[in-house]
């Protein structure tokens, strides 16, 4: 019987924003588990739309279940608070395609 194990620990992901002006974010993450399914992480998000750039710090609380996770957060900015396009809070919808999340 295979059992189902939540990832942990550090990642990396891609954000883009194909809006007016194409955005790029590079997200490093620090994810761990609260309870079963409740996870909470930690982002640091280097955003750049070729014309300016900000680095946001995005605390997050979400669930998981079945190795997808949505979760909240907050966009708090640490370099160019002025830099346009991001709203201050975000919803993150994440599926895990790899096999490794299974026993």
């Amino acid at each position: 019987m295979q059992r189902f194990r939540t990832p942990r620990g550090f990642s990396y992901a891609l954000e883009i924003k194909p809006y007016e002006n194409v955005m790029i974010g590079a997200k490093p993450t620090w994810m761990e588990v609260a309870a079963t399914i409740l996870t909470g992480s930690l982002n640091l998000l280097y955003y750049t739309d070729f014309h300016a750039e900000t680095i946001r710090l995005r605390p997050e609380i979400g669930i998981m279940i079945f190795g997808s996770r949505i979760a909240y957060g907050v966009n708090l900015p640490l370099l160019n608070s002025d830099f346009e396009g991001l709203s201050f809070d975000s919803f993150t919808l994440q599926v895990n395609l790899h096999d490794s999340i299974f026993d």
